[in-house]
């Protein structure tokens, strides 16, 4: 676990590879700024309000239903209290008439202490000064705060999670190796799920009565996009052991999306067998 000197003195140290990761579009802070903003940001997912962070595209983060009912992680200022929030086709929600009061109970007006951590400590990543840097603190600062990270989707599209033209992982991709490199596991689906006894294959018998398939109350076949896609830390210690360098380290290695897709996107616990209270 990292103190704020120990996060201070290894980004140092290392502050070119994070700059790298600069989009052309981000006007930086001083790196004391930008900095203290991701020591905020990595507190505030270390100690998240609920036991789950969400990972997700751009939708995600413009729902304004799942925003209320999850609350926001950010390190400073959210996008609401910017008033810089936007949909998934790149349409402004903030300021609006009709979206006011939202924006009020999210974050606009608020002074208390319960609010403010609705807004700083919640689920959806949702920061007002987002660049990879401080996605990386928000991912380690849950990482460490063992913290499972649930997507809120299907699957992970290769687009995703991986951007052919420049070779290198989107954001998604970034996550998900994070996850990888400190030992969580995507968690399977639950025994209630699979047909029980499973189909038999080839001819079936002359004689006897076949076998009764259980129901189950989610189709074997939509499990999946029913409950979604859960990943959970393995070890304790693995995982409060992450640091910024190990993980920048793991994402060099990385040259194809097949070490994702045949990496943590398929490195299953069985659901049965895992222990959500012991970790």
């Amino acid at each position: 676990m990292y103190s704020y000197q120990s996060f201070k003195n290894e980004l140092v140290v290392i502050w070119a590879t994070v700059k790298s990761f600069k989009p052309v579009w981000y006007t930086m802070g001083t790196q004391q700024i930008e900095i203290d903003d991701a020591w905020e940001m990595y507190q505030n997912a270390c100690n998240s309000n609920l036991s789950e962070l969400l990972l997700g595209d751009l939708k995600v983060r413009s729902k304004i239903e799942l925003l209320k009912n999850f609350g926001t992680t950010s390190g400073t200022q959210s996008t609401m209290e910017r008033q810089t929030l936007f949909d998934d086709q790149k349409k402004k929600i903030y300021p609006s008439a009709v979206n006011q009061t939202v924006m009020d109970q999210l974050g606009g007006k608020y002074t208390k202490d319960d609010g403010i951590s609705h807004i700083r400590r919640g689920s959806v990543l949702n920061d007002g000064w987002w660049w990879p840097f401080k996605n990386d603190a928000w991912v380690i600062g849950g990482i460490q705060g063992l913290k499972r990270f649930h997507l809120t989707m299907a699957s992970a599209p290769d687009d995703l999670i991986w951007d052919a033209s420049a070779g290198r992982p989107r954001v998604l991709g970034r996550e998900l190796l994070g996850l990888a490199a400190f030992g969580y596991s995507l968690i399977g689906v639950p025994s209630w799920s699979k047909k029980d006894p499973a189909p038999t294959t080839g001819t079936a018998p002359t004689t006897g009565t076949a076998p009764v398939v259980k129901t189950t109350p989610v189709p074997a076949n939509t499990v999946r996009e029913t409950i979604g896609n859960v990943f959970a830390p393995q070890s304790k210690l693995t995982a409060q052991a992450a640091t910024f360098t190990a993980y920048y380290a793991a994402l060099a290695k990385v040259t194809t999306i097949d070490a994702i897709k045949n990496g943590i996107l398929k490195n299953e616990v069985e659901f049965d067998k895992y222990d959500f209270s012991k970790i």
